[in-house]
């Protein structure tokens, strides 16, 4: 199969059919009762239809299997029926993360064993050393993507710019069977948006988030797996390209590590969030967060054109950018809620109070604060703990 109009194909029925089926499933789960809450640790304050994923999973299939089938990539869309099952169970009945960590094991070994031999005898240090880093690849950027759907509109709009990268990278390199993947899922999301965008009338739920997270790390494994250059730049383009939900997911696990706090816990203090108080709305914070994604996505398809040196120093740029922006973000006091309720509107404004301001209510007699502390700081109050999955 080499037609390159089946991936455009592919885009165009996964974006028409996630855009009629969406509202449907969003009727039919406010219909059932399946309503995800307001929580403490959650930032949605109205109560909003749950399992959007239902209507991602089912374009993105619709789209696949409407096409000529491709037996080459047959197991990666079976393996993300399994994560998204996996995830389906865990919105309707909680799943213990040492569960959801095992199934995601499983689901990667066998990506690996299918992929590559390298888990195959004879072995080698080398092919174990790249089959553990295939293994942490697979199952973090899952979860990553996973965690990073904690704002209307985030994980969907993430996972199109970097699905669209690696759709590109995909043509340019005649894996048309990759392409048509790559775009089903990014149509499937695009689609998706309009319902799930601020203000949310559908959240994806983990279904969503963890099929979307492992599909683009599986599709981005064997694009580099199956690549006609041996260019060590290849391996940099999926880091780059994926650099925004990674960020989000090690600079939150860090500071909730420093802060006492179980990493896998469910809480406002990830990227949007912090964003969202510094510009004082929620729709800003979004948006910037899809301008963050896009400059990684387009740094990763500049690494895998122009070669290693390029790649590193790309590369390089990027994670220095990025640990600028953590030390300021990290500056923002995002548990300030929890004493003091200041993540709501501002009376007769609409909109969040920003970082100072929310510092200055702090100060004012009878305020919520005695003084503004830093994120990191000792003595924090642990919030009530949530299984790891969607932090709207």
């Amino acid at each position: 199969m080499s037609d390159p109009l089946l991936p455009m194909a592919a885009f165009v029925i996964a974006f028409a059919t996630s855009l009629g089926l969406t509202p449907v499933v969003a009727w039919v789960m406010t219909r059932l009762g399946v309503i995800d809450h307001p929580k403490a640790d959650r930032w949605h304050r109205v109560p909003v239809a749950l399992l959007g994923g239902v209507a991602i999973y089912g374009s993105f299939v619709t789209s696949v299997f409407s096409l000529p089938a491709f037996r080459e990539v047959a197991s990666l869309v079976g393996l993300g029926f399994a994560v998204f099952l996996l995830g389906l169970y865990d919105d309707r009945f909680g799943t213990h993360p040492r569960i959801k960590f095992l199934v995601q094991a499983a689901v990667a070994v066998s990506v690996i064993l299918l992929e590559t031999r390298w888990l195959l005898p004879p072995w080698s240090l080398a092919d174990l050393v790249k089959a553990g880093i295939g293994f942490l690849w697979l199952v973090g950027v899952t979860n990553a993507m996973n965690l990073l759907d904690n704002m209307d509109g985030l994980s969907a709009g993430v996972a199109a710019t970097a699905g669209s990268a690696i759709a590109f990278l995909a043509l340019v390199t005649f894996q048309v069977e990759l392409a048509v993947l790559a775009f089903a899922l990014v149509g499937a999301a695009i689609g998706f948006l309009p319902y799930n965008y601020r203000p949310a009338r559908l959240f994806m739920g983990d279904c969503g988030s963890l099929f979307l997270g492992f599909t683009l790390a599986a599709l981005a494994f064997r694009l580099v797996l199956k690549a006609p250059s041996t260019d060590p730049a290849r391996l940099l383009a999926p880091l780059l390209i994926l650099s925004l939900p990674i960020f989000d997911t090690t600079f939150v696990t860090v500071l909730r590590i420093l802060n006492d706090r179980k990493p896998w816990q469910g809480g406002r203090d990830h990227t949007s969030h912090r964003l969202a108080r510094i510009t004082g709305r929620e729709a800003r914070a979004v948006n910037l967060v899809y301008a963050l994604a896009a400059i990684g996505a387009v740094l990763g398809v500049v690494a895998w054109r122009y070669g290693v040196i390029v790649g590193l120093g790309c590369l390089l740029v990027w994670s220095l950018a990025l640990l600028w922006f953590a030390a300021r973000l990290a500056t923002i006091d995002v548990y300030a809620e929890e004493e003091g309720r200041l993540d709501l509107p501002m009376a007769g404004t609409g909109r969040l109070p920003t970082a100072r301001e929310a510092a200055l209510a702090s100060r004012e007699p009878g305020g919520p604060n005695p003084k503004p502390r830093r994120s990191w700081g000792p003595g924090r109050s642990t919030p009530r703990e949530s299984s790891v999955g969607v932090e709207n």
